[in-house]
C-alpha cells in the first residue's frame, strides 16, 4: 500500500531480485519517493511495516495498472537479527472498519483532495465555533 494516499497493489518480488508494486490502478497518484507499507488487510502482516520506496512508475498506452518499480528498505544479506511475528493482537492488523473504509474510499486518490478534504473539514468545525460563539454571546 502506498502510505500517502493509500493506493493498493501487490509487492512482488522478482527473480533478479527487484520488487514491483502490481495492480495499481492508473486512475492511483503514485510517485517515485512514495514509501510503501504494509496495509495488515490480510491478516498475516501487521499494518504500516516500511517495505520500500518507489524507484520508478511506468505507464503504457492502454494499460489499466501502473508499472511501478520498489527499492527494498531493507536486503536480507544486511540483516543481523530477524523478529519472527508468530501472531497479531487486534491492535496490530486492520479491523473490520479498516478494512471496510479502505475498500469503500477510491484507492490512491489524489493528494490534493485529500488535503482539500482536510481542509474543507476543518473549515467546517470553525464554521461551528463561530456560530456557538454568537450564540452564547446573545
Amino acid at each position: 500500500m502506498v502510505q500517502d494516499t493509500r493506493a493498493q497493489g501487490m509487492l512482488q518480488g522478482q527473480a533478479d531480485g527487484t520488487l514491483r508494486l502490481e495492480y495499481v490502478s492508473v486512475d492511483s497518484d503514485v510517485k517515485v519517493g512514495d514509501i510503501i507499507v504494509t496495509s495488515g488487510i490480510g491478516g498475516v502482516f501487521p499494518k504500516g511495516l516500511p517495505l520500500g520506496t518507489v524507484s520508478s512508475v511506468e505507464k503504457s498506452a492502454n494499460d489499466v495498472y501502473y508499472t511501478i518499480v520498489v527499492r527494498a528498505q531493507t536486503t536480507a544479506e544486511n540483516n543481523e537479527e530477524v523478529l519472527v511475528i508468530t501472531s497479531l493482537t487486534d491492535e496490530q492488523s486492520a479491523s473490520d472498519e479498516d478494512v471496510s473504509t479502505a475498500n469503500s474510499t477510491p484507492q490512491g486518490t489524489s493528494r490534493d483532495a485529500a488535503t482539500k478534504t482536510k481542509d474543507e473539514s476543518s473549515d467546517d468545525s470553525s464554521d461551528t465555533s463561530e456560530t456557538t460563539d454568537s450564540g452564547s454571546n446573545e
